[in-house]
């Protein structure tokens, strides 16, 4: 019996034993084992190193972990959309609006993706669906109207925004999609609405994005230049980084392309060309390094009749760019020639610089025979400045080429000029005189030179930046 006894205690003792270690090992693996909240928070920081395929394969762990979490899947989604896996990406977005239907990213992220994959009548397809639904949530109606005026929507996304801005609980939200209402309006062409938002838009805020400064500029009337001043001084004021820059001479071109238009008006010309003046200077200030900043300001000046100030332009376009022969040229003739020397007849020498408006210039045209190829235009133009009295060389970028020259006459007739742009430096090339006319300010020929860089500005080209650029959010607390 005692026997007996003592076996049943080693038996009780072998199983509390056995219990003790399960118990043990047990918690050891429940607190080893990571949770998708665990995961989720490792695979962000990957992400964020730059380490995108290691964060994608914690994130497909954390996706199995929990399956009906959908905002998981839309984490996943986001890596794989960021490194360019589309299709993996459409289906855990895909995945994602299946498990929570009031996710806006889910939505976005999905349409986002089956563009690159030139599925864009489908990409259209889940953003009308998105449209069609009734939402409460802020987000979901302002990403949706980013992504509507990446289609040129802006009948819809107008109905997107007005609902953004009913739905706005802070200052912030407000603003944000006040400024999408704005340029919906503008992309609807209702100029009226644009208008009255203006106000708001440029002097009780401080809008940051280009496009907004650019597009309302382009709406603005000729007729009315002292409008533009509330998006200069607004520009002047929040647009302050290094790559601003391209903005505010984007500005200073559509405000010198407007002043072309009511030239015939020297109070609204000059207003234009002011307005234009402290776009460039605010360009330079900005960033000083591209010369055709200086170019720009330097047309500007030269209409407005400021010598002083012309020439210093000019003189910062010359050092800052060798290969432009016509800012060193006008400086040639805006400076009189120092000589330093008593002798008598010295005076004559020392010859007056030329008033602004009193420059010889001839600007001829020429059809270019046998040129099929944009990549030797660069070396007919290289080639044109060997020939003295060649001022300028210009060539169109696209067929059928044209070249513009700017010649200097008292130095070598057009005639001449033909002549030896004849079988330089491409003997297969033949060049025929399409037209000619006198250029007598310095104005009009740098205006000349810019036209001529092919500066083409397109504010709704880049229409991908209304896609928000989806970013992995960490799980909350709980998770």
């Amino acid at each position: 019996m005692g026997l007996s006894n003592g076996f049943r205690l080693y038996c009780f003792f072998c199983a509390f034993a056995v219990g003790l270690l399960l118990d043990t090992a047990t918690g050891c693996m429940a607190k080893t084992t990571p949770s998708e909240g665990d995961l989720t928070k490792q695979a962000i920081q990957l992400f964020e190193k730059r380490q995108s395929q290691d964060a994608i394969e914690l994130g497909r762990k954390a996706t199995r972990l929990a399956p009906l979490n959908s905002s998981a899947l839309v984490n996943l989604g986001i890596m794989q959309q960021a490194v360019g896996d589309q299709k993996s990406a459409v289906a855990s977005f895909s995945r994602a609006r299946k498990l929570n239907s009031a996710d806006w990213q889910a939505w976005i992220g999905q349409a986002k993706s089956l563009m690159p994959m030139r599925r864009r009548d489908e990409s259209i397809l889940v953003l009308q669906e998105m449209f069609s639904r009734q939402s409460t949530n802020f987000d979901w109606h302002y990403q949706l109207g980013q992504a509507l005026l990446y289609f040129d929507r802006p009948d819809l996304a107008s109905i997107t925004a007005n609902n953004a801005v009913r739905l706005a609980n802070t200052p912030d939200e407000k603003s944000t999609a006040l400024f999408q209402l704005f340029l919906t309006d503008i992309r609807n062409n209702d100029l009226k609405k644009a208008d009255e938002l203006k106000h708001f838009v440029f002097s009780e805020n401080q809008p940051t994005n280009p496009q907004i400064y650019v597009q309302a500029a382009l709406t603005l009337s000729v007729l009315k230049p002292e409008a533009a001043q509330e998006i200069v001084n607004a520009a002047l004021n929040n647009l302050d980084k290094s790559d601003d820059s391209g903005t505010l001479f984007q500005l200073a071109q559509i405000f010198d392309d407007k002043a072309s238009f009511v030239s015939y008006d020297r109070t609204k010309y000059g207003a234009w060309l002011r307005n234009a003046e402290l776009a460039y200077r605010q360009a330079i200030k900005l960033n000083a390094n591209p010369s055709i900043y200086c170019l720009g300001l330097a047309r500007v000046l030269a209409e407005q009749g400021k010598k002083e100030e012309l020439e210093q332009e000019l003189s910062k376009a010359n050092a800052g760019d060798a290969g432009d022969q016509l800012p060193g040229y006008l400086l040639s003739k805006l400076k009189p020639v120092q000589v330093g020397s008593t002798d008598q007849h010295a005076n004559l020498l020392n010859k007056a610089a030329p008033e602004l408006g009193q420059l010889e210039l001839s600007k001829a045209q020429f059809a270019i025979k046998g040129l099929n190829c944009a990549c030797k235009r660069s070396i007919i133009i290289n080639s044109f400045k060997q020939i003295r009295g060649l001022i300028l060389t210009t060539i169109s970028s696209k067929f059928p080429y044209v070249a513009t020259i700017l010649i200097d006459e008292s130095m070598l007739p057009l005639s001449d000029a033909v002549a030896k742009m004849t079988n330089r430096p491409l003997p297969e090339l033949s060049y025929e005189l399409i037209s000619s006319k006198p250029i007598k300010s310095a104005g009009e020929a740098l205006k000349i030179d810019l036209d001529g860089r092919n500066l083409i500005f397109r504010p709704l080209a880049n229409r991908d930046r209304n896609w928000t650029q989806l970013k992995p959010t960490l799980p909350h607390p709980q998770s």
